[in-house]
């Protein structure tokens, strides 16, 4: 079966947050904003649309179910959305 939110997302403070990391070339590059300021991201991440607000510089890391280290860094932006909430690494 398919599990829509495999990863974890590890804050700060320790607590964890299922999500889904998108690296590489299709979660990493130039994104524009809104205002049309770019942003180089390095990872986009997925997550449930309940999940709570990332803060902005906070400092994540990205796990697999093994443990295994995907990526970490700054969050630059959270958007909660109405099916599920972006972050941008």
């Amino acid at each position: 079966m398919i599990e829509q939110y495999p990863d974890i997302l590890e804050r700060e403070d320790g607590t964890e947050i299922p999500c889904r990391f998108y690296p590489g070339s299709r979660g990493s590059g130039i994104k524009n904003e809104q205002d049309g300021k770019q942003i180089e991201v390095k990872f986009t991440i997925a997550f449930p649309v309940d999940s709570p607000k990332l803060i902005q510089r906070e400092l994540i890391i990205g796990r697999d179910k093994s443990g295994y280290e995907i990526g970490r860094g700054e969050v630059i932006v959270f958007h909660p959305g109405q099916l599920h909430c972006v972050a941008y690494i």
